[in-house]
């Protein structure tokens, strides 16, 4: 465990650690390789690891060994379980047992807001910082280096660790304590859900008159019924079967967030009823007619 002292400037160069290259992690780290950052890397897979080897990264044998090495450290996984099981580990091998003090950690995947605020909480008895810093624009937007990143937590840690975040994002919003930034996320996941449940509900309808969704939706674009979620329909459809392991896959993130939506409002004592809506449908939209 690495509390005993704080790392500073004038004692090491700042080393920027990534975990998780996937479909979004990969062109993160690239971007972030790219930039002249140092830079170290982990991944289970060896595919996305020697890509960011041939960029010049250097390749973590663990979690626990690239914290040790590393000031900054962006983790890019799927869901809460990869979350804290890689952030707390068992038996004193979590990343956070390892990360050296005055580091900060951003979490950029999208999970619960109460995960966010237990690490956060766990890792500043440590000296730690972390911030939840969750991110929109696709693949596409990871590798052109236009996200959008919805932060939360400490400034001085947003600012520790802006260059870093500047290397793949065009738009980084603060809004506040540790979990708003997943807050944000979940609140847009859940525009985009709800509005492509719409989509697909006209489709639907259109499709039983015999009407070819094509031709719906060049309508729809024309008219009052155009949105965001309507002309990205069939690109969500596609990327799901090409990059995401599927339909049913994309569909369980969809579901996931919505859910975790649905958590944040009853700790508000809100309802969000189209929301659940969506949620209750997830298995069944987002499929073209």
């Amino acid at each position: 465990m690495k509390n005993d002292e704080e790392r500073t400037p004038d004692k090491v160069t700042c080393t920027v650690g990534l975990i998780g290259l996937g479909n979004m992690g990969l062109p993160i780290a690239s971007r972030v390789a790219r930039s002249g950052l140092s830079t170290v890397v982990y991944d289970m897979r060896e595919e996305p690891v020697t890509a960011l080897r041939d960029l010049g990264a250097r390749v973590a044998t663990s979690p626990a060994n690239l914290a040790e090495q590393c000031d900054v450290i962006c983790v890019i996984l799927n869901n809460d379980a990869q979350l804290r099981s890689v952030m707390l580990g068992s038996g004193g091998d979590g990343l956070l047992d390892h990360t050296w003090p005055g580091a900060v950690v951003a979490i950029h995947s999208t999970v619960s807001p109460l995960l966010c605020h237990e690490l956060a909480e766990y890792a500043a008895g440590r000296g730690v910082a972390v911030i939840d810093a969750p991110v929109s624009g696709s693949e596409f937007g990871a590798r052109d280096g236009t996200l959008s990143l919805m932060v939360g937590g400490d400034a001085q840690a947003l600012e520790k660790c802006r260059p870093v975040l500047e290397s793949f994002s065009a738009n980084i919003f603060h809004l506040g304590v540790v979990g708003t930034g997943q807050i944000a996320k979940l609140a847009n996941n859940l525009m985009v859900a709800v509005n492509t449940h719409a989509v697909f509900e006209g489709l639907t309808l259109a499709a039983a008159a015999g009407i070819d969704h094509h031709k719906m939706i060049e309508v729809a674009k024309a008219s009052s019924g155009d949105s965001y979620a309507l002309r990205s329909y069939e690109y969500f459809i596609d990327m799901a079967e090409r990059y995401l392991g599927g339909l049913a896959a994309f569909q369980d993130t969809i579901a996931k967030d919505l859910r975790h939506a649905i958590e944040v409002a009853d700790e508000y004592a809100i309802s969000l009823p189209t929301t659940s809506s969506a949620l209750a449908g997830a298995r069944q939209f987002w499929t073209l007619p």
